[in-house]
């Protein structure tokens, strides 16, 4: 179910607009974009490109200013556990913009450390584990093609300043 577009615009995405230092800079950010893109198609045309990997508002942006649906095969993000439903917030926006055909999936890796950060009741072993099971299975749920990070086997911990990232 797609939200109306006008409650979809307030809710979901910044309508303050940008300042003209903040324009400058997309600017460079899809200049970057496209050439990164268009070097990717020449050198590896055979090769998917996933656009995304980090939080959706950045995608969004691209997304609404009508970035050329030749330069991505599919989007992306990097959350699992209670941040999954940006998957949601990313495929209505990818509706509403008119690219809801583009497959989603989850890129990077999967962190479910047992020290501080961002999990900090020092989950035990069977608690990560359900934590990556309840990720994998509200990716499918939310229609995500394909799992293309990695999952860590240990115990990543307090590695990468107690983020809970592990030791990457």
């Amino acid at each position: 179910m797609s939200l109306p577009p006008k409650t979809f615009a307030r809710k979901i995405i910044n309508m303050r607009g940008y300042t003209p230092d903040e324009e400058v800079t997309f600017r460079r950010l899809w200049q970057s974009a496209v050439r990164a893109s268009e070097t990717a198609r020449k050198y590896h045309p055979d090769k998917p490109l996933v656009f995304g990997n980090g939080y959706p508002q950045f995608i969004w942006t691209f997304l609404s200013r009508g970035y050329p649906r030749h330069y991505f095969d599919g989007l992306a993000l990097d959350f699992i556990g209670d941040r999954m439903s940006m998957f949601f917030y990313l495929r209505e926006v990818a509706k509403h913009y008119g690219y809801g055909e583009v497959p989603m999936y989850i890129t990077e890796g999967f962190y479910l450390g047992s020290e501080r950060g961002y999990y900090p009741s020092r989950a035990s072993e069977d608690r990560q584990a359900m934590g990556y099971l309840r990720g994998y299975l509200a990716g499918f749920a939310n229609g995500m093609k394909a799992f293309i990070g990695a999952c860590e086997v240990w115990d990543v911990g307090g590695g990468y300043y107690y983020t809970g990232y592990g030791t990457l």
